[in-house]
């Protein structure tokens, strides 16, 4: 009787035990599969913020990422052009010297400069501040040295006699020329500027910068109107020309041979290109 008891206890508790076994062996199924210890997903796992995850060994390509970054890097170091003009050695002869300016098709190619001191100092001076017929080019105090007011001014004689300083500048007269050459180039430290002409035409004789308060935006609008639609002989104007009101214009003034008028060469900046 004894043994029959035993024995009844005994298969009850080996059921539940087995049952136990069973249901600690699915709940470390379910925690492994939650937690991701065991991928049943073919490389795929679920993250806690319920994002599917690949855990796939990522594939190679030739465009990767590290190429691209290589790429970026490149670009953000090519290194600046170099300036044409050396202003280190030019500012060594004349620290006055801010600029340069060449036009193709005429003789301009010279520095450009302005005196701190006095605006017309550089009208019978050289570069080495001795007297000088032909003068050099020149702006005055009414422009800052940068190009970046509304309208810069820059003067120049007509030397007729050898075709010095702005004397070329009157080849803008002829329509052919003035039709194939469109294009100014001024140097400062650190940059190329590249200016379009946008017309060239006889003016009177007053001071520009004295005359307008080109602050003033409908001053300045007038003004770039008149520079594209000019009322004196001769004239020239780039046929589907526009100036907006914060355009910079470079205008370039010589005599004419009747000293009571200007000749005004009138460029318009399109570019901005840093340098070394």
């Amino acid at each position: 009787m004894k043994n029959e008891r035993n024995s009844d206890y005994k298969i009850p508790f080996i059921i539940s035990l087995i049952i136990l076994i069973i249901l600690l062996l699915l709940t470390a199924v379910y925690f492994s599969v939650r937690l991701g210890i065991f991928d049943f997903s073919g490389g795929t796992v679920t993250d806690p913020s319920g994002e599917p995850t690949d855990i796939s060994e990522p594939e190679e390509s030739s465009d990767s990422t590290g190429a691209e970054s290589e790429k970026e890097t490149d670009v953000e170091t090519e290194p600046l052009p170099d300036n044409p003009i050396d202003f280190s050695e030019q500012m060594a002869i004349n620290d006055e010297i801010y600029a340069w300016m060449r036009i193709p098709g005429t003789n301009v190619d010279y520095p450009i400069l302005q005196s701190r001191n006095d605006d017309l100092y550089y009208l019978r001076r050289g570069v080495d501040g001795n007297y000088l017929l032909a003068g050099v080019l020149f702006s005055q105090s009414h422009n800052k040295r940068d190009f970046m007011d509304p309208v810069t001014v820059v003067y120049g004689h007509n030397m007729t006699e050898d075709g010095s300083m702005f004397a070329t500048l009157h080849n803008f007269e002829d329509p052919d020329f003035f039709k194939e050459h469109e294009t100014v180039y001024v140097y400062t430290p650190g940059h190329i500027l590249t200016y379009k002409v946008v017309s060239a035409y006889k003016y009177d004789n007053r001071h520009i910068m004295n005359s307008f308060n080109f602050d003033n935006e409908q001053v300045r609008r007038d003004y770039f109107d008149y520079v594209l639609s000019p009322m004196m002989f001769p004239q020239n104007v780039r046929e589907g020309a526009a100036l907006e009101n914060d355009d910079k214009l470079l205008v370039m003034s010589t005599c004419m041979a009747d000293n009571r008028y200007r000749y005004l060469v009138n460029a318009v900046l399109i570019s901005d290109e840093s340098t070394k």
